[in-house]
C-alpha cells in the first residue's frame, strides 16, 4: 500500500517536470519569435555596443533555458553541471561588476569541472561494479 502510493506520487512528479519542460520550452519560443526583430532592427541601424551585450545576455539565457529543459527530462549530474556551467559563463561574459568576481567565477568553473570529473567516473565505476554482481 505504502509502497503504491510512493509510485504514484513519482509517476505524478515526473508528469509534472514533463509539463514544466513545455512551458519553459513554449515561453522561451515566445521569447525567440520576439527577439527576431529587436535583432533585425539593430543589426540594420548600425553598430551599437549596448545592442552586442543585450544579444550576448539573451542567446546565453536561451541556452540556459535549453540545457535546464533537457536537465528536467534527463535527471543526470552531467546535466546538472552543464546548467551551472552556462550560467557562470553567462555570468562572466556579460556581468562584469568588479575585478574580483571572474576570478571568482573562474574558481567556480575550474571546481565543477573538478565535480564532473570525479562524480562521472566514481559514477562509472559503481555501474562497472554492479554490473559484475548480476
Amino acid at each position: 500500500m505504502k509502497e503504491d502510493i510512493h509510485n504514484k506520487i513519482y509517476k505524478a512528479d515526473g508528469v509534472f517536470e514533463i509539463i514544466v519542460s513545455i512551458m519553459i520550452g513554449l515561453v522561451l519560443t515566445i521569447q525567440f519569435i520576439n527577439f527576431i526583430p529587436y535583432i533585425i532592427k539593430n543589426i540594420f541601424a548600425g553598430y551599437d555596443s549596448n545592442f552586442v551585450i543585450c544579444f550576448l545576455e539573451e542567446s546565453l539565457n536561451f541556452v540556459i533555458g535549453i540545457e535546464f529543459i533537457k536537465m528536467l527530462v534527463k535527471h543526470s549530474t552531467n546535466n546538472v553541471i552543464e546548467v551551472l556551467l552556462f550560467a557562470i559563463a553567462r555570468h562572466i561574459v556579460v556581468c562584469n561588476r568588479s575585478s574580483i568576481d571572474p576570478l571568482l567565477l573562474i574558481i567556480a568553473v575550474a571546481i565543477l569541472f573538478a565535480m564532473r570529473k570525479f562524480l562521472l567516473y566514481f559514477n562509472y565505476k559503481s555501474k562497472e561494479i554492479e554490473k559484475s554482481f548480476i
